[in-house]
C-alpha cells in the first residue's frame, strides 16, 4: 500500500510531463521536458527503493542468456502468436518470460521491467565487471508499453513495437528515445494477420483508426527479426557470451 500511495503522489506530475514529451515530434521538444522526466523517473524509483534493482540473466552451459519480456494483454489488441514470438527470441540468446501487466500493481510492473523475475544459477552482474547485461521490452501498441519508463538504460535496454494493420502512432518511440532506450517498431503489412473483435468492431463503420488499432495481430516472424537485427551492437554485444 505504501508503494501505490507514493506512486499514486507523483501520478499526475508524471503523466504531465509523460504529455508534454509525447505530445510532439521529437526534435521539437524542449530537451528540458526530457530532463525532467528523465529525473522524477529517477526520484520515484529511487523513493520505491527499486532504483537499484539490475537486469539479471538465465545462465545455461556457462552461457549468459539476457531477459525479453513480452507484453501479454488479455483483453483487447492480442498478440496471436507469442508462442513463436517467444521461440524467436529464445533463437536470438534471450531467455523470455510472457508477462501481464492487467491486473498486477505498479511495483510488480516495475520489478518485472527494471529486473528478471526468474533467475537460475547466478546473477553475471556480481562476477563480470561492466557487463553491460541487455534486455529488451516487446509488445503491441498500447498503455503497456507505457512501462518502458522502468528500463535500466545503464544496461543498453531496447523496446519493439507491434503495430497492428493500417496503423502507425509515435508515442512510445518518442517516450523511448527521449529517454535513451533504443527503439524498433514492426508494421503489419497483410491484412490476414489480423483478426477482428468485438472491441475493433466497436469503431468498425464510424472510426476506421480506431478499428485497425484495437485489432488482433499476428506479428510476421520475419519482419520482427529485421527488427532484432536493427538494434545496435551495443544491445546485442553480450547475447551468448560465455560467463566464467
Amino acid at each position: 500500500m505504501l508503494v501505490i500511495n507514493i506512486y499514486e503522489s507523483y501520478k499526475l506530475t508524471l503523466k504531465q510531463l509523460f504529455n508534454i514529451v509525447v505530445g510532439h515530434p521529437k526534435e521539437f521538444i524542449h530537451p528540458g521536458a526530457c530532463e525532467l522526466l528523465q529525473d522524477l523517473i529517477c526520484h520515484i524509483l529511487k523513493t520505491l527503493n527499486l532504483y537499484n534493482l539490475k537486469p539479471q540473466s538465465k545462465i545455461r552451459s556457462g552461457v549468459g542468456y539476457p531477459k525479453a519480456t513480452i507484453i501479454h494483454r488479455k483483453l483487447k489488441r492480442v498478440l496471436l502468436n507469442t508462442e513463436e514470438v517467444k521461440t524467436l527470441l529464445e533463437n536470438n540468446g534471450y531467455f523470455v518470460e510472457v508477462k501481464s501487466f492487467d491486473d498486477i500493481t505498479i511495483a510488480e510492473q516495475i520489478r518485472i521491467v527494471r529486473t528478471s523475475a526468474l533467475l537460475v544459477g547466478k546473477n553475471a552482474m556480481d562476477d563480470i565487471p561492466n557487463y553491460n547485461l541487455c534486455i529488451i521490452l516487446i509488445g503491441i501498441h498500447g498503455a503497456g508499453l507505457a512501462n518502458l519508463i522502468w528500463l535500466n538504460v545503464n544496461f543498453n535496454p531496447a523496446v519493439i513495437e507491434i503495430f497492428p494493420f493500417n496503423f502507425t502512432k509515435y508515442t512510445y518511440q518518442t517516450l523511448a528515445l527521449s529517454l535513451r532506450v533504443n527503439y524498433v517498431g514492426v508494421k503489419t503489412t497483410k491484412e490476414s494477420n489480423s483478426k477482428e473483435t468485438e472491441f475493433s468492431n466497436d469503431y468498425k463503420e464510424a472510426d476506421k483508426r480506431n478499428y485497425y488499432r484495437n485489432l488482433d495481430t499476428k506479428v510476421d516472424l520475419e519482419d520482427l527479426q529485421l527488427a532484432l537485427n536493427a538494434l545496435p551492437k551495443e544491445h546485442k554485444m553480450y547475447l551468448n557470451q560465455p560467463i566464467s
